[in-house]
């Protein structure tokens, strides 16, 4: 496999979102390890999940490898965050979150929002945006 050469900051950045994605895995692994969920409702849900479990694992496993793969190619490093870019990182997911929340996104996955619920559920979200701006502010 041909070595590709990215820019310092295009590395830096690929680097910092593949230790997402492992960070990601290691919860699912985590998760497997452990499949009472604690509620009732999700007894069929740990049903099906321990019967895949070893498929899901071995994708998790091929995922892994194929992001090595992928570092190794374009020479990227482990990335060494700090704490604070960890936190900050968990508190931008807040947002994406968040947008999901907006009127508009329900409308598009859920039917229309009644006009009289509409404007206090964007209120609500939109402090909760601001919210979330103060506390990555504090993480910068």
């Amino acid at each position: 496999m041909r070595s590709v050469k990215l820019h310092e900051g295009h590395r830096r950045s690929l680097a910092a979102g593949f230790r997402l994605i492992e960070q990601r895995l290691d919860h699912v692994e985590e998760l497997l390890k452990d499949l009472r969920f604690g509620d009732a409702s999700l007894a069929a849900l740990e049903t099906t999940v321990e019967a895949e479990k070893n498929d899901i694992q071995q994708k998790v496993a091929d995922l892994r490898r194929a992001l090595r793969e992928f570092a190794e190619r374009f020479s990227l490093e482990p990335h060494q965050a700090s704490i604070r870019q960890m936190l900050a990182g968990k508190v931008a997911g807040a947002w994406l979150i968040l947008e999901g929340c907006r009127r508009r996104h329900l409308r598009n996955n859920r039917g229309e929002v009644e006009s009289s619920v509409s404007a206090a559920l964007e209120d609500g979200i939109h402090e909760l945006f601001t919210k979330v701006l103060i506390l990555r502010g504090k993480l910068r």
